[in-house]
């Protein structure tokens, strides 16, 4: 009797944890199609345009591409950062020099960051080494008359486990994200799927790294409010984002907000306004196995591009779907900036997306 109760049992729990796992990658979800105004592919770009900072002092981007992320790509694939000029009529990226960087061919840059200081400008670069799969923190700094980046230094620390975002603090200290542990694409599912806290948080003070939370669900995009004293971090599994306050020296963090979003929330980027703009993967299924195959063209994930306006106090907020793609158009969208009714999106390993917005009342809070 007590075995048969077990069995019954085991199956029950089996059964719930599935139709949990079939909720989660979005099974039952669809994606539509709308854009906020005339939308096209940016010249320049094809092997991906994961992350994207804006620099509002020179009216420009930089762009990460090349991504290697457990998954192998094509032999054809490097690592580069590139440049789009806002103020240009021509809807194109252009390939940033990179001098004094001597292990340029294994170069894979994943999540960006800048510091602008002393009319010196900064961009911090997480690098994910290829073919080993090691990772580290590359400093640049950008000569504007010459368009190109010019490498300072490398950091690297035990505590770089699997990095993923970053926020520059100063000129030599940051916030990064580990958004997880394992180093396999294996393990990485596993992870996802179970839902443990196999990720954290760490600051680094120039000489030395602090875990600021050392247990964490997926971590993924970081980026600090326009008053610097709160950090936003996107929880990718859990489908939400929060809001945590920067306790003294950048070492603690309390939690303020959290909220659900019931998409997978990749990098984000906030604007003159404060509201938040953010990359996201609507149905967790095909955004996997797009990852997992992400230079056949016949695979693609679809996107989705959320604005978030927040109240002073971070206790409301509303969100507005800004744009939504099948894919066929952007795939796998992982951030968005906004300049002056422009939005540039960028995906995980495709195509990189200029809008110009020609319906303003999408920018408009009725909060």
């Amino acid at each position: 009797m007590l075995g048969k109760l077990f069995i019954l049992a085991f199956f029950g729990l089996l059964m719930a944890f599935t139709l949990q796992v079939f909720l989660h990658m979005g099974v039952n979800k669809r994606v539509y199609n709308h854009r906020p105004g005339h939308c096209e592919e940016v010249k320049g770009i094809k092997h991906g345009s994961e992350d994207i900072v804006l620099i509002e002092s020179l009216g420009i981007a930089f762009i990460s591409s090349g991504l290697f992320y457990m998954y192998e790509r094509d032999s054809d694939v490097r690592g580069k950062i590139f440049s789009y000029n806002f103020s240009e009529t021509e809807i194109k990226a252009d390939e940033v020099p990179i001098r004094g960087f001597a292990r340029l061919e294994s170069f894979r840059p994943h999540g960006l960051s800048f510091i602008e200081a002393g009319g010196v400008l900064r961009l911090f670069v997480i690098n994910h080494e290829y073919p080993s799969f090691t990772h580290s923190v590359e400093i640049f700094r950008y000569n504007k008359q010459r368009k190109e980046l010019i490498f300072e230094k490398t950091v690297k620390d035990e505590k770089f486990i699997r990095p993923n975002d970053l926020v520059a603090i100063s000129a030599d200290s940051f916030i990064l994200s580990n958004d997880g542990y394992s180093q396999t694409s294996f393990g990485n599912v596993f992870e996802a799927l179970s839902g443990g806290r196999y990720g954290s948080i760490v600051y680094f003070d120039g000489q030395n790294s602090h875990y600021i939370q050392e247990s964490s669900v997926s971590p993924n995009g970081v980026i600090l409010d326009r008053t610097r004293k709160f950090l936003l971090v996107s929880h990718i599994n859990n489908k939400l984002i929060a809001v945590y306050k920067l306790g003294e020296g950048f070492k603690s963090l309390e939690l303020v907000q959290e909220v659900p979003l019931d998409t997978l929330a990749d990098n984000m980027f906030i604007d003159n306004t404060g509201a938040v703009w953010l990359g996201a993967h609507p149905i967790p299924k095909d955004a996997a196995g797009h990852m997992a195959s992400s230079d056949d063209l016949t695979q693609y994930g679809p996107s989705q591009i959320l604005r978030i306006d927040f109240s002073n106090d971070w206790k409301n907020w509303e969100i507005t779907e800004i744009y939504s793609d099948d894919g066929r158009q952007l795939s796998a969208s992982s951030i968005a900036v906004y300049h002056k009714d422009q939005i540039l999106m960028g995906s995980v390993f495709r195509q990189l997306v200029h809008c110009k917005i020609s319906d303003k009342k999408v920018l408009r809070a009725r909060n």
